[in-house]
């Protein structure tokens, strides 16, 4: 089960209702640690979820081989556009 960003707000949301609630000092303290703590991992299981969601597929990633293939054809048309700039 992956964690979900939403869970993790949420169990902010009920520290933040509890150290509202909270006659101890000690108890507020613990829940606004556990506010912030969960605060920031939600927020980077968000981003971390977008980056993953715009990322390439690596299967369209170009080999050596085609780069290679892909410079010499480049470089055939450029040679080809000179000689026959020439005449």
């Amino acid at each position: 089960m992956s964690w979900k960003p939403w869970a993790s707000y949420a169990i902010a949301l009920i520290s933040f209702v509890i150290v509202f609630k909270a006659q101890s000092m000690g108890l507020a303290a613990l829940c606004l640690l556990i506010a912030l703590v969960a605060m920031i991992y939600g927020t980077l299981l968000l981003v971390s979820s977008r980056i993953a969601g715009q990322s390439r597929d690596e299967s369209q990633l170009l080999g050596a081989e085609e780069i290679r293939r892909l410079r010499e054809q480049a470089q055939r048309k450029i040679n080809e556009s000179q000689t026959a700039g020439d005449h």
